[in-house]
């Protein structure tokens, strides 16, 4: 099931197709300070819009593992043996965000 604000979007007949899983994508419409649950203990609430950019804030018990899709994607590729990827000038390496 989608819902959206903003039916008809280019990428909505993408979203309708799935994402190859048993699950499809839900989109949503929210402002700064407003929040998402996902189960009872994940919370992501939109702290800052500024142009094109959206900074989230997650809260989620430490047992839960919460990555950017490009750091997710080069901790799978490291676990397969596949080499480490850069991104930007650092060498990407798998780390914990302390007070998480």
């Amino acid at each position: 099931m989608i819902v959206s604000g903003c039916f008809g979007h280019p990428a909505e007949k993408e979203l309708l197709k799935g994402n190859g899983k048993d699950f499809k994508m839900l989109v949503l419409t929210r402002s700064k300070e407003q929040s998402i649950m996902i189960n009872d203990d994940v919370e992501i609430t939109v702290v800052e819009v500024c142009g094109r950019k959206v900074r989230l804030g997650i809260t989620a018990p430490k047992s839960i593992p919460v990555h950017r899709r490009e750091v997710y994607d080069a901790i799978k590729a490291s676990q397969s043996g596949q080499p480490v990827r850069r991104i930007g000038r650092v060498p990407l390496h798998v780390y914990s965000v302390s007070g998480r």
